[in-house]
């Protein structure tokens, strides 16, 4: 028996050409998939670090706030009371309470204002009581929360208008004598 070979006949396979293109563009999808994933996770842990920040100033603040107007004479000096006015650290959202050193365990570096709310002329919105003196009726309460770490680890480097940093404003109201 003779095998007969045609000089026509198509080989089967890849060149090498058609390969290496192939393998160039899969390496290009495969490089644009893992910058994607890693913007996603960098995203979701950027979101849930302003989440905890978010409710770590609303916690903080209602906190001040009940503090300040828990009384007419805590109100009235809230401006000038240094346990409302400077910058506090917190340890995390277990240990709410706030130290006015930073430890190696501080999770927050939290910056709380108090002063009088004013008019567009810059006069408090006050009155006079029984006595002729004047009370601020409205004052306002700024606060900031920083976080001081990150999801993988400690920070050292700026966090202005980072997703780390909260800001908070409430108007409080003079309470009832």
């Amino acid at each position: 028996m003779k095998l007969k070979t045609t000089a026509n006949q198509p080989e089967a396979g890849f060149s090498l050409i058609e390969v290496s293109i192939s393998m160039l563009v899969l390496g290009v999808v495969m490089v644009a998939l893992g910058q994607g994933l890693t913007l996603g996770i960098r995203m979701n842990t950027e979101t849930k670090t302003r989440l905890v920040n978010l409710n770590t100033c609303k916690r903080v603040t209602e906190g001040l706030k009940s503090q300040i107007q828990y009384s007419v004479a805590v109100f009235d000096q809230a401006n000038t009371n240094s346990s409302f006015n400077g910058t506090f650290y917190v340890d995390s959202d277990a240990s709410p309470e706030m130290t006015s050193t930073e430890t190696t365990a501080s999770m927050y570096r939290v910056t709380a204002v108090v002063g009088d709310v004013t008019d567009n002329s810059g006069s408090s919105f006050s009155t006079k009581d029984a006595n002729g003196v004047t009370r601020v009726l409205v004052k306002y309460l700024d606060v900031t929360v920083v976080s001081l770490q990150t999801a993988i680890g400690n920070n050292s480097g700026s966090t202005a208008n980072s997703s780390r940093e909260v800001k908070m404003r409430v108007e409080m109201v003079r309470p009832a004598s």
